[in-house]
């Protein structure tokens, strides 16, 4: 049970900062993508689940190489919907269940593991990502049921020998560093890879003009007020604190380059063309050497349990009734 609550409360913190992030930039396309024995994938949700690998299409000009990269890109994502879909009907036949207390602790949780004083600032951290409360609450409970599946089904199967942690624990010994969380605020301007290059090019003139004026001296605070178009506008652009590992590595490898009080350049993300700048920056603080070979230890099960449930549905999936309805999704998904 405790390697699956460990688990579980990685995942539903992450899903603090970007569930749902790429949400306001998915077109709505109503149409079948794959059928999965008696459920369907729609189109609509395979281009919201495709974008956050959209950057990856960045810079490529050749037709035929950008239209081949695409193509590989959704039909990953595809996959991985047909084997989340997989899992879920096999959670739903086997009645796995979460309860109210179950979620309620898994989110308090959360909150003492990441600091967080009360439900407020969660609630308000959610707000200013344009995350419902309602909406995440789904979410913690979706994840839970699904590593409640998981830990019943394939726990069993594996076993950690101290061997293993003590080996990870060294290695993590020698390339240990200090870590910090960063307090950020961005000036967000919407960009994704389907806009066509006239818009594209507005947005990098808009972002560069909006740059310009900080850099003269105007107020960063009231400029992101005024011109951002993600949910931290209202905030003035505060992201609040976030570790390392948590937003999109551009995103995260521009913050770390800035002394508090700085501003990055333009800067380019699957989610659109940010202005950054980093307002705190704080260590964190270490873990006991217990807690430490803890965390190795529910990872590594974490990880055995991964390959158990890859070959598992691969099993699942040779019996199951496919019917993958798009040969070239990415012209479907630009139309």
């Amino acid at each position: 049970m405790k390697t699956y609550k460990r688990s579980a409360m990685w995942i539903i913190f992450l899903i603090v900062i970007c569930l749902f992030a790429n949400t306001a930039a998915a077109k709505v396309v109503e149409r079948i993508a794959a059928i999965v024995n008696n459920e369907i994938i729609l189109l609509s949700e395979l281009e919201m689940a495709a974008q956050s690998w959209r950057s990856m299409l960045i810079g490529i000009r050749n037709p035929e190489e950008k239209l081949s990269k695409q193509r590989e890109i959704n039909m990953k994502v595809l996959n991985t919907l047909i084997e989340d879909k997989l899992l879920e009907q096999q959670i739903e036949e086997l009645k796995v269940d979460v309860g109210e207390k179950e979620v309620d602790e898994a989110i308090n949780r959360v909150m003492r593991q990441n600091k967080v004083p009360d439900l407020a600032t969660l609630k308000m951290a959610l707000s200013r990502q344009g995350i419902k409360w309602d909406d995440y609450k789904d979410e913690v409970r979706r994840q839970l049921r699904k590593w409640k599946f998981i830990n019943a089904k394939f726990s069993s199967r594996v076993k950690i020998s101290d061997e293993e942690i003590e080996a990870e624990f060294e290695k993590q010994k020698v390339k240990k560093e200090q870590k910090f969380e960063y307090r950020a605020s961005h000036i967000l301007f919407r960009s994704i890879e389907e806009d066509s290059q006239e818009m594209q090019e507005a947005k990098v003139a808009k972002a560069e003009a909006i740059l310009s004026r900080i850099r003269s001296g105007e107020d960063f605070a009231k400029l992101a007020r005024e011109f951002s178009e993600g949910p931290t506008s209202k905030y003035a652009g505060d992201l609040g604190y976030f570790r390392e590992g948590v937003m999109v590595e551009s995103f995260e490898n521009a913050v770390k380059m800035l002394k508090v009080g700085e501003i990055t350049d333009v800067v380019r993300t699957p989610f659109g063309l940010h202005i950054i700048k980093l307002t705190d920056k704080r260590a964190v603080e270490s873990e006991s050497e217990d807690n430490v070979r803890n965390e190795i230890r529910a990872k590594l099960r974490e990880d055995a349990m991964k390959r158990e449930m890859a070959v598992w549905l691969n099993q699942i999936r040779n019996k199951a009734y496919i019917d993958i309805k798009i040969e070239q999704p990415e012209k479907q998904l630009t139309n």
